[in-house]
């Protein structure tokens, strides 16, 4: 059960993020900005967090199979890689 919250939390929070980062750049692209949104933004702020959802909603529905030093050691990156994700998400200052 403790596992499943903690894979839930983390799939809140990458939901959450890929969410924000489709309706920014989506934004951009109603704007018709030229050279905007280009591929390194659409890889950083859609795709990379789409991934790390998969892979959290992945070890959601396998927390029951999977060992539970696989498990934690697959939160604790997911968990970690967030806080140098959003210190370039949010622009920097």
């Amino acid at each position: 059960m403790k596992r499943r919250i903690a894979a839930s939390f983390t799939s809140l929070l990458w939901g959450f993020l890929t969410y924000m980062g489709y309706s920014g750049i989506s934004g951009v692209v109603r704007q018709h900005v030229p050279g905007y949104p280009n591929a390194g933004q659409w890889h950083y702020y859609v795709y990379f967090p789409l991934i790390m959802l998969i892979l959290s909603v992945g070890s959601l529905l396998l927390a029951r199979l999977m060992p539970v030093a696989l498990f934690v050691t697959m939160w604790l990156l997911q968990l970690f890689v967030v806080l140098p994700f959003l210190l370039a998400y949010g622009g920097g200052v």
